[in-house]
């Protein structure tokens, strides 16, 4: 092709504008991101810097550098409204422009207006546990959702508002049909409501371990407005409505302070009194000189003279930082229980019955001495026996 049909080619309308202007407005796209990307990269360079020589580094990786990427877009967003004004476009292709422009603009703004608040949030979240606030801490996640929504809201208005239509009347009919949709949505609102309820009564919060009406154990990972998801033991997610979790009967593992060791060691009858003394200190040293067992509960007690043993109590509190914990902590006790009752020289028992006879009538005597029915030789057989010897 000749550079004079080229030109040509380039001048030419279609669909009622030049194509060198719809090739134009891609490439003033991506040169809008190009020169955003390196002035926002710049700006933030230089305000690193000057955190660094304020020893604030770690508030600018916290408040300022997640702001990076929407700042791109808000930025490109004004080159590119900038770049297209100088374009030969037609007002019919303006207005259609202007309205992409529009939503352009709305998804820039509203994501940086998010990411914002979200750190504000996130701030104020690390300021109420550093207090130990931490029932105003577990609402925190609830507040980003209502940002997040409040923040979709407005940008909605803008573009409605931007594209010609009356917000004002829209607002009004929505507040007459604002009853009907409560009522129409009267579960979701249960839900919305009851989602509340569990932020502030706390019976559990992101992160606890529990059991929920006995039907459901694992960990709370999200509370949300409707549902609270809960991660179950084989790792399946199941979702329970806030309506039906205000309830449930909750036993939360992780508000748990200590850890309860009682477990009942059944020694042999044939165990003397002062064989049963000595394990029964053992047992008392042993639990007193641990760590991690608190003392002032700590006990062993020869409880009772059961079936087919003699039962020892043991019973305390344990100091743990959470169930695994334990477990190797109570794996410890019982192997030292094991130790002390085999140094001791005595034995676990087991269930066992014993059968005592002290006489027996000369009938039942006589009769177990002589041979079952079947080994008694029959008189025919023993003719036969002699006849076939003859």
């Amino acid at each position: 092709m000749k550079l004079d049909q080229f030109t040509d080619w380039l001048i030419t309308p279609f669909f009622g504008v030049a194509v060198w202007v719809w090739v134009a407005l891609p490439m003033a796209l991506i040169l809008s991101f190009a020169v955003a990307y390196f002035i926002v990269h710049g700006a933030m360079w230089f305000m690193e810097k000057a955190f660094e020589k304020a020893r604030k580094k770690e508030l600018f990786q916290r408040t300022i550098k997640p702001l990076l990427s929407p700042l791109i877009w808000v930025v490109a967003s004004i080159l590119f409204n900038v770049v297209d004004n100088f374009l030969p476009i037609d007002e019919k292709h303006m207005h259609f422009l202007d309205r992409v422009e529009i939503l352009f603009h709305s998804f820039a703004v509203s994501w940086t207006m998010v990411q914002y608040l979200h750190l504000l949030i996130d701030g104020y979240r690390r300021r109420l546990l550093a207090q130990e606030r931490v029932a105003a801490a577990s609402m925190m996640p609830l507040v980003k959702k209502g940002a997040n929504a409040l923040v979709a809201v407005l940008a909605i208005l803008f573009i409605l508002q931007n594209f010609g239509y009356d917000v004002t009347a829209m607002l009004t009919a929505a507040g007459v049909g604002g009853i009907a949709v409560a009522l129409a949505g009267q579960k979701s609102l249960e839900g919305i409501f009851g989602g509340l309820s569990i932020a502030l009564d706390q019976p559990v919060r992101v992160g606890d371990f529990g059991n929920f009406d006995n039907k459901v154990m694992g960990t709370v990972e999200d509370i949300g407005l409707h549902a609270c998801r809960i991660r179950t033991l084989g790792q399946t997610v199941v979702t329970i409505p806030n309506t039906m979790m205000n309830n449930m009967i909750i036993e939360n593992f992780s508000l748990r302070q200590k850890f309860w060791f009682k477990h009942v060691v059944g020694l042999r009858y044939d165990t003397s009194p002062d064989t049963m003394r000595r394990i029964i200190g053992e047992f008392k040293t042993m639990l007193l000189k641990n760590e991690h067992v608190i003392d002032k509960d700590a006990r062993a007690r020869f409880l009772a003279f059961n079936a087919s043993s003699l039962d020892i109590e043991l019973f305390a509190f344990v100091n743990a930082p959470d169930y695994s914990a334990f477990l190797e902590i109570q794996e410890e006790l019982l192997l030292s229980i094991m130790d002390i009752v085999k140094q001791a020289g005595a034995d676990f028992a087991f269930p066992t019955q014993t059968l005592a006879v002290d006489s027996l009538p000369e009938k039942l005597v006589s009769s177990l001495q002589k041979p079952p029915e079947h080994q008694q030789e029959h008189p025919q057989s023993e003719v036969r026996r002699l006849n076939k010897a003859k």
